[in-house]
């Protein structure tokens, strides 16, 4: 590149594609990384695997975290964070309790199912809050958003965002991306306009930013 800048681009895979966890990386860091798979599909990876005798070639895929055993992050988060983990309230959008919650940690924004209380209807969880230890019950609908703000921003080239940019943006890693608008606010934090609204956006997320194949950088969802 004229400009002696490293580049990160995500991996011919599109479903494997690692680059939403990746762009953290830096101009100090990418000089001495390599990612040999990044131009090959998971089939031929594993035709390579196979030829070169690797006894994994076949293995199947886990489809959740994979350094929790049996799947139960649940008790994994009791084991690590046992002390911060206490009961409370389920609400409604005008305060109304609805029963109680076993604990912020075992809930994200958008869940529905595995909520432990019986509703009227169909209820997600649409917002958290950890400093009353609520959490918010509604409808589908208020899970959309078509705006969020970005702290702890790392851009991979290194330079400071000067002016507003159209880019694509991920909100979560199995999420496709979705056209945005990206402009500072503030000294240390951008502001995201979506074109259609998204669904769930959920504070303390990675959010990450994309033009074409090229990640450019991301934060984390304020």
């Amino acid at each position: 590149q004229k400009s002696k800048k490293f580049l990160l681009k995500r991996g011919v895979d599109e479903n494997k594609d690692q680059s939403y966890f990746l762009y953290r990386l830096n101009q100090e860091i990418l000089p001495y990384i390599l990612f040999p798979l990044g131009k090959f599909k998971k089939n031929q990876t594993r035709k390579l695997a196979k030829k070169y005798g690797l006894k994994n070639y076949k293995k199947t895929e886990s489809q959740e975290i994979c350094f929790i055993r049996d799947d139960n992050y649940r008790k994994f988060l009791v084991q690590h964070i046992e002390d911060t983990i206490k009961p409370g309230k389920f609400i409604n959008k005008e305060g109304k309790i609805l029963g109680e919650h076993q604990g912020i940690p075992f809930y994200t924004i958008g869940q529905r199912k595995g909520l432990g209380v019986s509703l009227s209807k169909r209820m997600y969880v649409i917002k958290i809050n950890s400093h009353q230890n609520v959490i918010i019950l509604g409808d589908d609908k208020d899970l959309y958003k078509d705006k969020l703000l970005v702290k702890d921003l790392n851009f991979i080239s290194g330079d400071t965002l000067s002016d507003s940019i159209k880019t694509e943006v991920k909100i979560r890693y199995n999420s496709k991306k979705s056209p945005a608008i990206i402009s500072l606010y503030g000294e240390d934090r951008v502001l995201i306009n979506f074109e259609k609204p998204q669904r769930a956006i959920t504070p303390g997320q990675s959010v990450v930013f994309y033009q074409g194949d090229l990640v450019i950088g991301g934060g984390i969802i304020q």
